[in-house]
C-alpha cells in the first residue's frame, strides 16, 4: 500500500474493489487504441500532479471500454510503484478510473478458445507486430486473455515466448540502438519440468500473479537459465542473481513492471529495482 495515515484504508479499498472485477481478453491486439496514461512516462522533467476530482476525470476522457480501463489501471499502478506520481495524484486517479470502469459495459467474450500448440503457430500469431510499442501492448492483452480464462497455460507459454522474441528483435523507439537478441528456440514442447513443478506449487495464486511468474519463467527459458540457479537460499532475502535477472527482464525485455513485486510477495524476498525501490 502506497498511502499511509488516514488515506491508507481508502486507497487499499479502491484498489481491492477494482481488482475483483472480472478481467477480459482482447480479441484484436493490433487494432487496440493506444492510451497515453500519463506524461510522466515520457522523457522530461514534468511530473504529473492531480489535485481535483475534475482533473482526474478529465485525465481518463479517452477511455471508451473496460479493457482500456483495466490497462490504464495497470499503467497507473506501475507509475505509483516507480515513484512517478505522488500519493494524492494516485488516489484521485484511481477513484476516477474505478468510476469510469464501472460505468462502461462489459466487453464481449471470445466465442472460441484460442489454442496454440507449436512455436510456428505462435510466431505466426504475432506477424502483424512491427515495433516494440505494439509488442508491449500485446503483452498486456495476452495477460488479460490468460486471466480471463480465454487461453490455456500452454498457449500462453508459447505465445509469451514468441512475443518476447518479436519484442527483442525490434529496436526500442527513441532509445539507442542495441545489438539484436538472437531468437531462442525451446528445446522441447512444453515448459521445462522444473518450471512446471514451480507453477504446480503456485496453483492457488490469483491468475494475475500466476501469469507474472509464468512469464518470468518463460523468460528464463528463453535466456537459457533456470529457476534453480537463481532461487534464494534458505533465509536469503535479496539474492543478487535473481534481482539482476528480474530487473533485466523488466527493463530490457518488456516484462510487466509488477513482476518484481509479485516475485517478492510469492517467494518472500525483497528484490529492488535499479533505482533502489
Amino acid at each position: 500500500t502506497l498511502i499511509h495515515g488516514t488515506q491508507k484504508v481508502e486507497t487499499t479499498l479502491i484498489r481491492f474493489i477494482f481488482w475483483i472485477k472480472p478481467m477480459s481478453g482482447i480479441n484484436n491486439i493490433s487494432g487496440s487504441p493506444t492510451i497515453q496514461h500519463s506524461p510522466s512516462q515520457a522523457s522530461g522533467p514534468a511530473r504529473l500532479e492531480i489535485r481535483t476530482a475534475d482533473q482526474a476525470i478529465n485525465h481518463w476522457r479517452a477511455i471508451t471500454n473496460r479493457t482500456q480501463a483495466e490497462q490504464a489501471m495497470e499503467a497507473l499502478r506501475g507509475q505509483a510503484e516507480g515513484g512517478h506520481i505522488d500519493e494524492e495524484t494516485f488516489r484521485l486517479l484511481a477513484i476516477a478510473l474505478m468510476n469510469v470502469h464501472n460505468t462502461l459495459p462489459e466487453p464481449a467474450r471470445l466465442e472460441t478458445r484460442l489454442e496454440i500448440r507449436t512455436a510456428d503457430q505462435a510466431t505466426n500469431h504475432w506477424r502483424a507486430i512491427t515495433n516494440r510499442t505494439q509488442a508491449a501492448q500485446a503483452m498486456e492483452a495476452l495477460d488479460g486473455q490468460m486471466e480471463g480464462g480465454h487461453i490455456d497455460e500452454e498457449t500462453y507459454r508459447l505465445l509469451g515466448i514468441a512475443l518476447m522474441n518479436v519484442h527483442n528483435t525490434h529496436q526500442r523507439a527513441t532509445m539507442p540502438v542495441r545489438p539484436p537478441v538472437p531468437h531462442w528456440q525451446p528445446p522441447a514442447p512444453g515448459m521445462v519440468p522444473e518450471h512446471r513443478a514451480v507453477m504446480i506449487q503456485l496453483s492457488t495464486l490469483p491468475p494475475r500473479e500466476r501469469s507474472r511468474v509464468s512469464r518470468f519463467l518463460c523468460h528464463l527459458e528463453q535466456q537459457g537459465l533456470s529457476w534453480s540457479t537463481l532461487a534464494p537460499a534458505a533465509g536469503e532475502v535479496r539474492p543478487a542473481a535473481l534481482e539482476a535477472a528480474v530487473n533485466a527482464a523488466i527493463t530490457q525485455h518488456g516484462l510487466h513492471l509488477s513482476t518484481r513485486a509479485v516475485i517478492n510477495r510469492v517467494f518472500n524476498v525483497v528484490l529492488q529495482g535499479p533505482s533502489g525501490r
